[in-house]
């Protein structure tokens, strides 16, 4: 396939053409003159040319900029002085493209006359244009053929994107928080007070490219991570049972550590002896995924260096 720049006065308009550009590239800027080649040259009505995008807001942004640009056209038809609109700047390049389109029509035998027709026409009935989402237009096709597709004549309105999270959220709460799993469901509390908080936590998450997203198969993810879990769990509960309680015992036979740490940092003997008893306790059920005890955030590293001073 032989790959060239886009030309927006030659580009053909029939058949099939894949155009690849990348964010910032002005793929709104082309799709505007090219909609207006469509309208004038091939002298299609509205409701013929489609156009069809990922978000409402880049929908909203099209039909602006397009509508903007017929008008603009409009004025400089009418008024040739004109170079300026009150939502489109003129510039050379800009008026280089009009005048290009302009010479197409006069190739097919469009006068200038009836470019102004077309456009008088086309733009007290912008309304009618078919600039949509992907599910906007799914759902005007349904709408205007219900009784053929068999659809309700009246379609439920899509859900704001906010509610339709916290539904969607609030689903996998229920569902987790009363599954027979006490474990799981506490780690889901240790992080999220309610399913609100967890909705507004994965909200950047959805809208990042598909590269950076969860994997394709999140459980075998999540069971890859939970056996990495499990592996370390091991090696600290056997680090645990050999070598804390000698560690300890030397601790505890240190009638000066109680009182000296109870002044630093409040780690003194009955403190570490609770504690103990806490991760025997932790390790003795034999899973990773029963939370840690909270008062072991002394056994971090930064807090370990902190006693030793």
């Amino acid at each position: 396939m032989k790959v060239q720049p886009l030309q927006l006065l030659t580009v053909p308009l029939t058949g099939t053409t894949l155009v690849e550009a990348s964010a910032g590239t002005g793929k709104t800027y082309s799709m505007a003159w090219l909609y207006l080649r469509l309208l004038l040259e091939h002298r299609l009505p509205l409701q013929q040319i489609l156009v069809v995008t990922f978000t409402e807001a880049a929908a909203d942004e099209l039909r602006s900029r397009i509508r903007a640009r017929l008008v603009w056209i409009r004025t400089i038809l009418a008024n040739p002085l004109a170079y300026t609109d009150t939502e489109v700047v003129a510039d050379s390049a800009e008026r280089k493209l009009l005048d290009g389109i302009i010479a197409n029509c006069a190739a097919l035998g469009i006068s200038r006359d009836e470019i102004a027709l077309l456009l008088d026409i086309a733009v007290p009935g912008f309304d009618e244009a078919a600039i949509h989402t992907i599910h906007g237009y799914c759902r005007r096709v349904l709408a205007e053929f219900a009784l053929d597709g068999g659809v309700p004549l009246r379609l439920n309105e899509p859900g704001n994107e906010v509610a339709l999270r916290l539904r969607l959220v609030e689903d996998f709460w229920r569902r987790e928080i009363h599954a027979d799993d006490p474990i799981r469901s506490g780690r889901l509390l240790s992080c999220f007070d309610q399913p609100q908080t967890l909705a507004q936590a994965i909200r950047d998450l959805i809208v990042l490219p598909d590269h950076a997203r969860a994997p394709r198969d999140p459980a075998h993810e999540l069971r890859l991570r939970e056996s990495t879990t499990q592996r370390a769990f091991a090696h600290a509960r056997e680090l645990w049972s050999s070598d804390a309680p000698a560690h300890l015992e030397s601790v505890f036979a240190d009638k000066t550590y109680g009182m000296s740490r109870a002044k630093t940092n409040g780690t003194d003997v009955a403190t570490l002896q609770s504690l103990c008893r806490e991760l025997d306790d932790y390790f003795s059920r034999g899973n990773a995924l029963v939370l840690f005890p909270e008062a072991g955030h002394i056994f971090r590293p930064e807090m370990l260096e902190k006693n030793s001073a």
